[in-house]
């Protein structure tokens, strides 16, 4: 995850945050054939942005004073967008491990307003829904038996 401006920005990402879709086993520099690139405008609040990635170099280490913000590694984390919301919420969930999770949003009293079941593979997880709630702000939180996902506030409108 990094934050975007529209100055040129130098960042480092450590090669131990690389990952393979086929294997679990730590990979190497020949096993790596294709970067993905995955912009959301989550702060942006539009979807007609232009993004431009140029320039990408391999080093073995990083070069101090280029960089701008170091990446790190968003697993067992998620991020709920847009927000705030008019009802359509989508959440992009980075697990760890294979499991059956719950989606809930709580009001401020901690009612439950919504629950859902979903399923999620280690890796990315896309998950999409819509709710009809009074305006207001409104906890969403992630978890299962095997991992707490955490909590994030989502206002409505």
């Amino acid at each position: 995850m990094v934050d975007l401006s529209e100055e040129e920005q130098t960042y480092y990402v450590p090669f131990d945050i690389f990952s393979s879709t086929g294997t679990t086993n730590k990979i190497t520099a020949d096993d790596l054939t294709t970067l993905a690139f995955t912009f959301l405008p989550v702060e942006a609040n539009t979807k007609d942005l232009d993004l431009f990635i140029s320039n990408v170099k391999f080093t073995k280490t990083a070069i101090e004073d280029q960089i701008v913000n170091k990446i790190e590694k968003f697993e067992n984390n998620f991020m709920a967008y847009p927000n705030p919301s008019k009802g359509s919420v989508n959440v992009m969930i980075f697990s760890k491990v294979d499991t059956k999770a719950t989606i809930s949003l709580f009001d401020v009293t901690g009612k439950e307003i919504y629950v859902a079941p979903v399923q999620l593979i280690n890796g990315k997880n896309e998950i999409d829904f819509n709710v009809k709630v009074k305006p207001g702000v409104l906890f969403l939180k992630v978890n299962s038996k095997k991992v707490n996902y955490g909590v994030s506030k989502i206002m409505f409108r």
